[in-house]
């Protein structure tokens, strides 16, 4: 018997003991790594609304653009250099 049958409903894999440790290996990395990458997104996503929140925070405060722009900088630890 084939490990592959075709029908008017797509493909249709059959396990068999050659190919089913292979095929529910491949099927566990391929949730793993979906998992890791949705929690990387919304990781991702998390920080970046928190640091705009922040930044909202320093302009919503008002004060003199230079003033607000030190505190960003003082916010992302960036020293300015001046040659």
């Amino acid at each position: 018997m084939s490990t592959t049958e075709f029908n008017r409903h797509g493909n249709h894999v059959f396990l068999t003991t050659e190919n089913a440790q292979e095929t529910i290996e491949l099927a566990i990395n391929h949730i793993e790594e979906d998992a890791r990458h949705k929690a990387r997104s919304k990781a991702f996503e998390d920080c970046t609304a928190y640091w705009r929140t922040e930044i909202e925070k320093i302009h919503a405060f008002g004060g003199p653009p230079r003033a607000q722009l030190s505190r960003i900088l003082n916010l992302f630890e960036i020293e300015v250099r001046e040659d």
